[in-house]
């Protein structure tokens, strides 16, 4: 798993609420560069990225689609119709609301990493 916020209190929240689940989290940065770089060397299953960063995002989650092993993407939002454009498209497999605690973040995110919808 790669997190993908511009708060590091939020990612290091995540980060330990999956710990819980046993779900290894390669990195966690607050640039979508940075991500960027990670996701060309590393294989991820699943990147998590957040309403902070949704439209610095977009490019990165078009470029994601074609790397020879693509991650699940799950945005956390409120979503609007431009995240919902994003799921129906296929480029992001998960939404979960802002609204939610980290530990039902955590939760999406470890269905997401097992597979499942």
């Amino acid at each position: 798993v790669l997190i993908l916020d511009d708060r590091p209190a939020f990612r290091t929240a995540v980060c330990g609420a999956l710990a819980a689940y046993g779900v290894q989290v390669v990195a966690a940065c607050g640039q979508p560069e940075a991500a960027e770089a990670i996701l060309v060397r590393v294989d991820v299953d699943v990147l998590v990225l957040t309403n902070g960063l949704t439209a610095g995002c977009r490019p990165l989650v078009d470029r994601v689609a074609h790397l020879p092993s693509p991650p699940r993407v799950l945005l956390v939002t409120d979503p609007d119709a431009s995240a919902w454009r994003l799921f129906d498209d296929g480029r992001i497999h998960a939404l979960v609301g802002t609204a939610l605690g980290i530990e039902q973040v955590a939760r999406a995110v470890h269905r997401s990493h097992a597979g499942v919808r």
